[in-house]
């Protein structure tokens, strides 16, 4: 009986975690450290402890992110991000944060140090750093 109830319920986290996006799926910061941000190529790079040991992830921010008239938002999963390429600049990691120095506005103006929490947006699935 006991190995049917431990056969169920791994069945039922794997079901679960094959359609996890980065609202759903947990562990980031907890499995997740050392977070730097390339301006280059937008990505957000992490020190991530996976199921082979410890790996340097990589995502690109300006499809999780977008600049709303100079808020940094998470995107809703399937809508497309681009925070970097619709105006934000100067844009770096602060412990678990992540902010630009500017985001412009549509009539040109601008707002300064935007701040959102990276672990409101990104997840930690199948050994993969996930966006929503």
């Amino acid at each position: 009986m006991t190995k049917l109830f431990f056969s169920a319920l791994l069945a039922s986290v794997s079901l679960l975690a094959s359609g996890t996006d980065a609202r759903t799926s947990s562990g980031f910061k907890a499995q997740c450290r050392n977070f730097l941000y390339s301006w280059r190529d937008h990505n957000l790079i992490a020190l991530c402890q996976t199921s082979t040991g410890p790996k340097t992830l990589r995502i690109n921010l300006d499809t999780c992110l977008r600049n709303n008239e100079g808020s940094l938002e998470w995107v809703d999963k399937g809508q497309p991000g681009n925070f970097a390429t619709n105006g934000c600049v100067a844009c770096y990691t602060e412990k678990d944060k992540f902010g630009c120095r500017f985001c412009y506005l549509d009539d040109g103006s601008a707002t300064s140090d935007q701040l959102i929490n990276l672990n409101d947006g990104i997840g930690f699935a199948n050994d993969q750093l996930v966006c929503g």
